[in-house]
């Protein structure tokens, strides 16, 4: 039966992921309610209203929205060699899956969508940071920060040292990692790792810059 399939726990890394398996659970003739033979669990507030919209209820949620916190509130929870099935991106950061493997749970991982960079003219990008045209690049995921280095290449170290180059802002501590691994200098990295929080915290740190406040 549906249990049989879903597993003890259902775990969303991502609002996408959400979308993307009852997409296909409804393009099979099924119904998201079968979802709920299982406790579900989501990374973070996005994803669990993503779940909610649905009719779907995270039984938990963490304080802190990365993988390792997931990660450590999955493990203080779940009973001992629990059935996880993680739907994700294909190409996604192994700390979770890992982590519950070596907790002795038994994992299955399915690919529901995959990230591809989109087309971008490398030249008209390096001609609009080159000329001061951007005041904030805004970063959501390490993806993005990896497929900005690639569109760049070399031209990013000689860009980044410019007069003009915008601030980095950057949603969670992993993002802001990958980046600074890249080079860039992160001036903005909000404690709430949500998408509200990051609009909020680029806001209070450009109004304190207008002001000479503490962050300027």
């Amino acid at each position: 039966g549906s249990a049989a399939v879903v597993g003890d726990w259902v775990v969303f890394t991502s609002a996408t992921a959400v979308a993307c398996l009852l997409a296909h659970v409804r393009a099979i003739g099924g119904e998201p309610s079968a979802l709920n033979v299982a406790h579900v669990a989501a990374i973070g507030p996005g994803t669990a209203a993503a779940l909610r919209d649905a009719g779907l209820a995270a039984s938990l949620v963490p304080e802190h929205f990365q993988g390792e916190r997931l990660l450590e509130a999955l493990l203080r929870t779940m009973p001992a060699a629990s059935r996880v099935w993680v739907p994700r991106a294909a190409a996604a950061r192994a700390v979770l899956t890992d982590g519950l493997r070596q907790a002795g749970h038994v994992v299955c991982v399915t690919p529901v969508y995959r990230t591809v960079p989109a087309a971008v003219d490398a030249a008209v990008l390096h001609s609009l940071l080159g000329a001061g045209g951007v005041d904030w690049i805004v970063f959501t995921s390490s993806s993005a920060v990896r497929y900005f280095q690639e569109a760049l290449g070399s031209a990013l170290r000689e860009l980044r040292m410019a007069q003009g180059w915008p601030g980095v802002a950057c949603l969670g501590a992993v993002t802001a990692r990958t980046a600074r691994e890249a080079g860039l200098t992160v001036q903005v990295q909000p404690e709430a790792q949500d998408l509200a929080g990051l609009v909020d915290a680029l806001a209070a740190h450009v109004a304190a810059q207008a002001t000479g406040g503490p962050d300027s």
